[in-house]
């Protein structure tokens, strides 16, 4: 009864003060906890009073009131907004790691998962700008980190990619089927991303705030662009849209530097009127395929665009001005001048895809008309 009209204290004074209130049920150490199963002796992390500091050690039990508790979750927001949070260690006995559980902790530079864990809310790691990896202990029940990148279990699904991370270009395991939403929020450390071809699905946000990109090309795999996807990627200056994209949400609002924009499919993409900037539609020039551009002319939002121009995208046209040679030999096509990394796909002149990685040399099947795309540009090469 004691420890109920104090928690009643609390939330009137916090009340008083204007001051979100949030429930708990008591404190041990400092962290603080809810109880979720009488019967079952389970509880939860919870918000603190003040903001959480420092470097902060889960325990797998506790003790209030002579009962013994198992902690067996991280509860929705539980270290939301503490900046000067620096390291978590979370127990083997937690399962669940709530929405919005780190938000916004950019101090936190490390976590890692127990394999105990069998699900992590939305938005868990947003706004982590410190964080340079997230490692899962041994071989967790759910999910798998790579190079201190989360992904689900079999590495079809990204979850998040550490905004902390001193790499400025990052490639996509092939095993990505799904970009998952807030992915890669507000990573503008990176300037690159190389997608794979057996990416079907980039959700909402994934690449929200990548204010370093200056390319992107979405590959033919892909079907749906969803909204948001890369808004405010202000450094972006080209954007490659691949053949199978049928609808486009507001995935481009703005970014304001797009100068080219290589529109593959011969069908115009369906989607909101403000898919791209106003700035875009002023100053870049939409390229479409040959024979497209009397229908792009006539549906939103590609009508809005002041330059379209029909493209070959079989590449028969050499790029002038690039600094990157492509060049055939023994049976290999050979790049060069590429940034590091850079994404490099083979074609055929038929438009089959060869090759999609970023190897710099490319065994061909057989002698012929090769079409190589580099980081959104075309070149066309002779293999005797």
């Amino acid at each position: 009864m004691k420890q109920t009209i104090q928690k009643l204290l609390v939330v009137t004074a916090m009340l008083s003060a204007g001051i979100t209130a949030f429930a708990y049920d008591f404190t041990v150490d400092g962290i603080y906890y809810s109880i979720l199963s009488e019967e079952e002796r389970t509880v939860e992390v919870t918000k603190s009073l003040s903001y959480y500091r420092g470097d902060i050690i889960i325990p797998e039990r506790i003790i209030d009131n002579s009962t013994t508790y198992k902690v067996v979750s991280i509860g929705d927001n539980a270290f939301e907004n503490c900046g000067g949070l620096t390291s978590v260690t979370i127990p083997n006995s937690v399962t669940t790691i709530g929405y919005k559980a780190f938000w916004n902790c950019d101090g936190l530079n490390s976590v890692t998962i127990p394999n105990s864990v069998t699900t992590i809310g939305l938005y868990a790691f947003w706004g982590c700008k410190g964080l340079i990896g997230i490692n899962v202990d041994g071989n967790n029940k759910e999910y798998s980190s790579i190079d201190g990148v989360l992904y689900n279990k079999d590495v079809s699904e990204l979850i998040c990619y550490p905004c902390g991370m001193p790499l400025n270009s990052f490639s996509i395991p092939n095993s990505v089927t799904t970009i998952m939403t807030y992915a890669f929020l507000e990573c503008d450390g990176l300037t690159s991303v190389t997608i794979p071809n057996s990416v079907t699905s980039i959700h909402d946000y994934a690449f929200f705030g990548c204010d370093g990109l200056t390319s992107v090309t979405i590959p033919n795999s892909v079907t749906t662009i969803m909204s948001s996807t890369f808004a405010g990627c202000t450094g972006l200056t080209s954007v490659t849209i691949g053949n199978s994209v049928t609808t486009i949400g507001r995935a481009f609002r703005n970014c304001n530097n797009i100068k080219e924009i290589y529109c593959q499919p011969v069908i115009p993409p369906s989607g909101d009127i403000a898919i791209f900037a106003d700035e875009a539609l002023m100053n870049a020039t939409l390229y479409v395929p040959i024979g497209s551009k009397e229908e792009y002319e006539q549906v939103d939002p590609w009508r809005n665009f002041w330059n379209i121009e029909e493209h070959d995208f079989a590449g028969v046209e050499d790029v002038v001005g690039s600094d990157v040679d492509v060049t055939a030999e023994n049976g290999r096509i050979i790049v060069t001048g590429a940034e590091e990394r850079a994404s490099i796909e083979v074609y055929s002149v038929a438009g089959q895809l060869i090759y999609n990685g970023t190897d710099t040399t490319v065994n061909a099947p057989s002698a012929g008309l090769y079409i190589v795309r580099v980081a959104g540009k075309a070149f066309k090469v002779m293999l005797q």
